[in-house]
């Protein structure tokens, strides 16, 4: 069976992760959820901490002005991603939990990173990726 998403770009699933900031309804398709963890890690990953680095004189291992405020500001679309990627797997957003235990861990992240889309409509919805136009 083909896969009937529209592509997504960069651009597209970063845009989409703050348009949908606080939508912890509907799907988000696996390139949504890893386009978003590249745009992450090279902002708060790296670009965050090397601005605290140069301008605020803080070590490289500790969250600065930049790094602190980036990762305050995605904290809930981070949550949201999850739950709709999980959506997305035809899974309960409350698996999300799974992450306050170790062993937990494992299948979390097999379901939001690994596992294809439900193909068709699941009891989430259509298989339409959150935010963007169904017309389309």
């Amino acid at each position: 069976m083909t896969d009937t998403l529209p592509k997504l770009s960069f651009k597209q699933a970063f845009l989409l992760f703050f348009l949908n900031f606080a939508n912890f309804k509907g799907r988000s398709t696996r390139a949504a959820y890893w386009w978003w963890m590249l745009a992450s890690f090279l902002i708060g990953g790296i670009g965050a901490p090397l601005i605290d680095l140069v301008f605020f004189d803080v070590d490289y291992e500790n969250y600065g002005l930049f790094g602190g405020l980036w990762a305050l500001i995605t904290l809930i679309p981070n949550f949201s991603l999850t739950i709709r990627r999980l959506h997305d797997s035809n899974r309960s957003g409350w698996w999300q939990l799974l992450i306050l235990t170790i062993i937990g861990i494992i299948p979390l992240l097999w379901w939001i990173g690994i596992s294809p889309s439900t193909q068709g409509t699941n009891k989430y919805g259509d298989q339409i990726e959150a935010g963007l136009d169904q017309k389309s």
